[in-house]
């Protein structure tokens, strides 16, 4: 998780790294909020504003961007979201559904993340490249 956020900070341009680094924040606040608290009602309850505002900054960069990766991390945050409002209005799904469903989706916007960073690198080599550049590796 940690390698794919540096690497979208380190390749992506400016919305790959405010996606990285509000979702590496918001992931070192939850950890932090469930080594303090456990799974106490109101740990439960920050996580999901936590959660609400990543879901808001990825809906911000959808809005601003042009590429897909946003999209799909947004999808695959409401999708979390969807399995710890289950869990708040205890209606909780099993525990190892639950796991699958945020690792996977954790994984996804991580694979997000760093698809965009990569692909905002390639454009970015690619304007700054000139014409004799790319044909000669064509």
């Amino acid at each position: 998780m940690l390698a794919g956020c540096v690497l979208a900070l380190v390749l992506g341009g400016a919305k790959e790294r405010t996606g990285a680094v509000v979702y590496l924040l918001c992931w070192l606040l939850s950890t932090f909020l469930r080594v303090q608290y456990g799974f106490a009602i109101h740990a439960t309850i920050a996580i999901w504003v936590l959660d609400v505002v990543l879901l808001f900054t990825f809906g911000a960069l959808i809005w601003k961007s042009d590429s897909a990766w946003p999209v799909w991390a947004a999808a695959l945050q409401l999708l979390i979201m969807t399995c710890q409002f289950l869990v708040l209005i205890n209606f909780a799904p099993t525990l190892s559904a639950y796991s699958t469903v945020v690792n996977c989706s954790s994984l996804g916007i991580i694979i997000a993340l760093v698809w965009g960073g990569v692909t905002a690198w390639q454009e970015r080599v690619a304007i700054n490249s000139t014409s004799d550049e790319l044909g000669r590796y064509s």
